[in-house]
């Protein structure tokens, strides 16, 4: 539930972020972020529930929460581009 929670705040900040990004059109830009999201809601059970099968479901569970981790990790190390800086403040 924590974990869900915590993802919630992603989606919407992505979604923003993807259609403010410098010299790409906003709607081919959402468009392609609405895809790989669909993708990772497509293919991320099946992908958990082989690894379940092939470890044991904590481990599989724990390997989505590193994913996170990594993922919040390379969020505060890729600069953010000029204009979205000059947006926010």
């Amino acid at each position: 539930a924590l974990l869900g929670a915590g993802l919630s705040l992603v989606v919407p900040s992505v979604f923003s972020a993807s259609t403010r990004l410098p010299d790409t059109p906003p709607a081919p830009a959402l468009a392609l972020t609405t895809t790989f999201g669909w993708v990772g809601f497509l293919c991320g059970p099946p992908v958990i529930g082989l690894l379940a099968s092939k470890l044991t479901l904590p481990v599989a569970l724990g390997l989505v929460t590193v994913l996170c981790l990594v993922m919040t990790a390379l969020a505060s190390i890729i600069p953010m581009p000029r204009s979205l800086r000059e947006d926010s403040g």
